[in-house]
């Protein structure tokens, strides 16, 4: 900090202490008395303000932490290196082609490749625990009439 501002500070900071004490002792309060009270509650004051605003920005920077890594848990993806085969969980972004990741064991550059499948929806045999029994005890009974 510039000693420029640090007088000015300690100025403003004087300056509105006097200001306050000589308000107070209009109604008879000893000047040096208030000016003093005023003067140190000032630093107080402001070290609580100081302290709770690092508080909630603490907080805050924390929230945004956890935000950031949901965002990439989303969107990353489980590979293992192609040059020593170890595992490392990796931010991708779909439609890009520079994919790329250095590995923390070897240090090799490795390129993700993303590819898309279609499949055909299905739907289950049987839903229910009563109708599944049935259709197992179907199939126990054709094993045992093959053996």
């Amino acid at each position: 900090m510039p000693f420029a501002k640090i007088l000015m500070s300690i100025g403003a900071t004087l300056g509105i202490s006097a200001g306050i004490a000589g308000a107070l002792s209009l109604f008879g309060l000893s000047f040096w008395n208030c000016f003093l009270l005023i003067f140190v509650l000032h630093f107080v004051a402001f070290g609580v303000l100081n302290y709770i605003t690092g508080i909630i920005t603490r907080y805050k920077m924390r929230v945004l932490a956890v935000q950031e890594l949901e965002v990439i848990n989303n969107q990353s993806v489980p590979v293992q290196c192609a040059k020593c085969n170890e595992p490392s969980m990796v931010p991708v972004i779909v439609g890009r082609d520079d994919n790329e990741y250095e590995c923390v064991y070897c240090n090799a550059i490795n390129k993700i490749v993303i590819s898309a499948e279609a499949v055909l929806p299905t739907t289950p045999v049987a839903t229910d625990v009563e109708n599944t029994d049935d259709i197992l005890q179907r199939q126990i009974k054709k094993l045992e009439e093959n053996e």
